[in-house]
């Protein structure tokens, strides 16, 4: 039986095949216009998944959420109950939810204003995670900064695991010529500071994202007395879809920080930080 969204873990450096598929709505009636506004990620291998479609407050171009979201709402409802009831109309033979020929079949019934995608390949480690990710790198929906942060800081917590409790939050530190700059984790050692930060890359604003961070990552080792050591985690689409590889390298060579995918990289995330607390404490050299 097929278990839509379930809670599924894995060696971070595994990656699983999956297939995913876009939902779109056609904006103007002669079906010319579409925007995107969902995908559905699935794996018969894993027996896993699950789809996201725009949420009602959500913002996007060309969407008008008091005209169109009535049309997403139904098209939501009417999925998860296919997915509920494991079975589709018309089907001739019984689908599996997790297989390619299920959303095939769901594509050939959504065929008025909002529309669904031939499956394409994307490989996986955390589907759970990375749902959210695939959905923000195709949508491309606009979220406010804070509920962004808030989204990468869970992330960072998970991934520091034990060592969250070690490392203070939005503390503001002086930076350069003294003006304070907050940050999203930080901890002052015997003989050092650790900073933690957090971008979201997978955001129509990665590149804002990105000069953001290194702005204030620069002017914090421009201001604080003792050098500090730094470690930033990144949100990332699955396979890198959203073209973040450059951000990446763009962040790790100008701030010479530790930089780590919050998703395929949590263990190595966790252990760069566990060292960095214990080089500021003096314990590791």
């Amino acid at each position: 039986m097929s278990k839509t969204g379930r809670a599924w873990t894995m060696s971070p450096k595994t990656a699983v095949s999956f297939s995913y598929a876009v939902f779109s709505l056609q904006v103007d009636e002669a079906g010319a216009v579409s925007v995107p506004i969902g995908v559905a990620l699935w794996s018969p291998e894993k027996d896993w998944v699950d789809f996201r479609l725009v949420g009602e407050k959500e913002r996007l171009k060309q969407f008008k959420s008091q005209q169109d979201f009535p049309f997403i709402r139904l098209a939501n409802e009417k999925i998860r109950h296919w997915l509920t009831c494991e079975k589709l109309p018309y089907a001739e033979q019984p689908l599996q939810p997790s297989s390619d020929s299920w959303w095939r079949h769901a594509r050939q019934l959504l065929i008025h204003r909002v529309r669904l995608s031939e499956p394409r390949p994307i490989d996986c480690r955390d589907p759970a995670d990375e749902l959210e990710p695939l959905y923000e790198a195709v949508v491309g929906a606009h979220r406010s900064e804070k509920e962004a942060r808030t989204r990468v800081d869970g992330l960072i917590t998970k991934c520091l695991d034990n060592l969250s409790g070690k490392f203070q939050a939005r503390r503001e530190l002086a930076g350069y010529r003294g003006r304070h700059i907050r940050v999203l984790r930080s901890y002052e050692g015997k003989k050092g500071w650790v900073i933690i930060e957090g971008v979201n890359l997978t955001s129509p604003k990665a590149d804002y994202e990105t000069d953001a961070a290194v702005s204030r990552l620069l002017r914090l080792r421009a201001g604080l007395k003792k050098k500090p050591q730094v470690l930033v985690g990144y949100l990332a689409s699955p396979e890198g879809i959203n073209g973040e590889e450059v951000l990446v390298d763009w962040i790790r060579t100008k701030t010479q920080a530790g930089v780590f995918d919050l998703i395929t990289q949590r263990k190595d995330f966790h252990d760069a930080a566990d060292a960095m607390f214990a080089k500021a404490e003096g314990k590791l050299f």
